[in-house]
């Protein structure tokens, strides 16, 4: 009887996985098991290629995730837009099924002992592999929008042209709660307007913070924002993009027009030096993709997608002469009068400090389109 059972099971689950692995899930969901360490905007990174796309992770997770900067070990969260099996229930970062039920399914689907991911039969991965498409230079611009929107600025308070300041969320409840509501994607919040606005308008949500002497003040960027309606001067605004987390007390400026540039590329240059004023989160040790502001602006002829590099200066010791020591590379992603902030391309060594020299080795040059 105990055989008869187990076969019956085995027999069971043979046609729906058969079918499954004939059969591709349409929404192309699946699921990531969160593990330590974890963030949306690396998960974003991860399975969309553009870690500027949390907002779509955690706007379908709004049932599990209360804080978008706060996921939890363990933790079940959909993925949009990446291809699963129609029926398998596979979750990214789980071990893989018992290798007897895999073998059931074999035709389908591959089941290595100890990977955290399902693979698709060679059939459909092959099909997947002529899919894929090279792109080429002309095709990919050397700054994307969305990083010239998240780069921060160093300008004088002068320099900002605030038009509004977010005051609060529009989220009417007869409920006590214990803390306001946090900002979340889409959601409608009140801005107190200080210049002329109008429907359809865009705007960008800028956090005041330190001052940088005598260049300024560093201004974080949060979000961006479209304008719903304005009443007695006060804007209904819908926050749709966001780079950092966005509160009230934020300010709203005109929402920067940036044309990314295609068929373009820096090529080898010198004759311009300059130095680290600040980096935009102060920290021990930088990482890549971590920004910094430089004392070199427009004014100084600075275009976005400038190369930089920081190092350490060639210095006299007890020995000899220590030679110069390249520390980083950078690349200028968004430029004002007489700063610029720039991204960490590259990380030589753990010594990215304030005051740190930089030097032109790669200027911008082909097509402004």
């Amino acid at each position: 009887m105990r055989i008869l059972a187990l076969v019956g099971v085995i027999a069971g689950l043979s046609l729906p996985l058969a079918a499954a692995a004939q059969e591709v899930v349409a929404d192309s969901t699946q699921v990531h098991v969160v593990r330590p360490g974890d963030t949306l905007w690396d998960l974003a990174r991860q399975y969309l290629s553009d870690p500027y796309r949390w907002p779509d992770i955690f706007t379908i997770n709004r049932g599990t995730v209360a804080d978008p900067h706060w996921i939890y070990p363990q933790a079940r969260l959909l993925i949009p837009g990446a291809g699963r099996l129609a029926g398998t229930g596979a979750a990214v970062g789980e071990p893989a099924a018992d290798a007897r039920t895999m073998n059931v399914a074999r035709a389908g689907r591959t089941a290595i002992a100890g990977r955290t991911v399902f693979f698709a039969g060679e059939r459909e991965a092959a099909r997947q592999r002529s899919a894929v498409r090279q792109t080429t230079p002309a095709e990919v611009p050397v700054v994307p929008v969305g990083r010239y929107l998240a780069a921060g600025l160093l300008v004088p308070d002068a320099d900002i042209d605030a038009i509004g300041r977010l005051v609060e969320v529009i989220s009417p409840t007869v409920v006590d709660r214990a803390s306001p509501p946090q900002i979340q994607p889409y959601d409608r919040v009140n801005m107190v307007v200080t210049e002329a606005v109008a429907a359809g308008d865009r705007v960008q949500l800028l956090r005041p913070g330190r001052l940088v002497e005598p260049y300024g003040r560093i201004f974080q960027p949060t979000g961006s924002a479209r304008v719903l309606s304005v009443d007695a001067g006060v804007a209904t605004v819908e926050v749709d993009e966001f780079y950092d987390r966005v509160e009230p007390g934020d300010i709203a400026v005109a929402r920067p027009e940036f044309e990314a540039r295609y068929g373009a590329s820096p090529v080898p240059a010198t004759g311009l030096d300059g130095e680290i004023l600040a980096l935009a989160e102060p920290q021990p040790v930088v990482s890549t993709e971590d920004v910094a502001f430089v004392n070199l602006g427009a004014a100084s002829g600075v275009v976005e997608g400038d190369e930089y590099v920081a190092y350490l200066p060639a210095t006299q010791v007890d020995w000899g002469e220590r030679p110069e020591v390249e520390v980083a590379r950078l690349q200028v992603v968004r430029v004002s009068n007489l700063t610029s902030a720039v991204r960490v391309l590259s990380l030589e060594q753990p010594a990215l400090v304030e005051g740190l020299p930089v030097r032109l080795v790669a200027r911008m040059v082909g097509n402004d389109g």
